[in-house]
């Protein structure tokens, strides 16, 4: 549990898993291919996305807060709701925040691409939505959400006890994304930085069908977007591993 703001974290083994769109996920597309291994050093990945209550919590007397407000949300329906509105620098600044408040004891990024497959599929599993579960029993989508986000953490948990990693909001990850990243991938904990104007979104969200809240689906929006169905969730590791992401 983060110590500021109560933000629990579960962990997510070392190991090594098929990234990509094979026989278990279905139907797929050019973007998900090739299936390829890759090794991920353990990491801590928290529980739910980021609510509204900790968002303004962290960013209370900050400079966002003077230019944006205390809650960038859509939905604005209580402090349970997923944070959303965010563009990728937006969570950004997140990070570096909560990173001062720490003092450096702890290091909270956004997860890579291949990490949050990997957690979302409870560890790397062939697992088509979240725990291998029906979709409706853990993601909000055009079909339950009344079209709208939802409390996190109402719906089942995936294998790793994590939720709400398909529907409800799309998560930034750190990569740029690229149709061919997966051609391009190391095989230790790759992560795709060749500059391009978009950024990796993973998950689907309240609005989408159930395709593309597959736990392989790839997606992508410029880095400056900000939607009412795009918000994140953060990794945590340990200040001698931390990255430049």
């Amino acid at each position: 549990m983060e110590p500021i703001t109560g933000m629990e974290f579960v962990w997510v083994p070392t190991g090594a898993f098929q990234m990509g769109n094979g026989p278990w996920a279905g139907e797929g597309k050019k973007n998900e291919q090739p299936v390829h291994e890759v090794f991920i050093d353990g990491f801590w990945i928290a529980r739910y996305p980021v609510t509204q209550a900790i968002w303004k919590q962290v960013m209370a007397n900050s400079l966002w807060l003077k230019v944006r407000g205390s809650n960038p949300s859509w939905f604005k329906m209580g402090g349970q709701y997923p944070v959303e509105q965010l563009s990728w620098h937006d969570a950004q600044d997140f990070c570096q925040k909560l990173n001062s408040m720490n003092k450096g004891r702890y290091h909270f990024r956004l997860p890579t691409e291949a990490e949050w497959e990997y957690a979302a599929r409870s560890g790397g599993k062939p697992e088509k939505y979240p725990g291998d579960k029906a979709v409706d029993q853990v993601a909000w989508y055009s079909a339950n959400s009344g079209m709208t986000t939802q409390p996190v953490g109402e719906l089942a948990p995936n294998g790793i006890g994590a939720y709400d990693m398909s529907g409800n909001v799309y998560e930034w990850c750190a990569d740029f994304y690229h149709e061919d990243a997966y051609r391009q991938h190391e095989y230790n904990n790759p992560c795709h930085l060749h500059e391009t104007p978009r950024r990796v979104i993973r998950g689907g969200s309240w609005c989408n069908f159930p395709v593309e809240l597959r736990c392989t689906y790839r997606a992508s929006v410029n880095a400056d977007f900000k939607g009412n169905y795009l918000g994140l969730r953060l990794v945590m590791t340990p200040v001698s591993r931390k990255r430049n992401r």
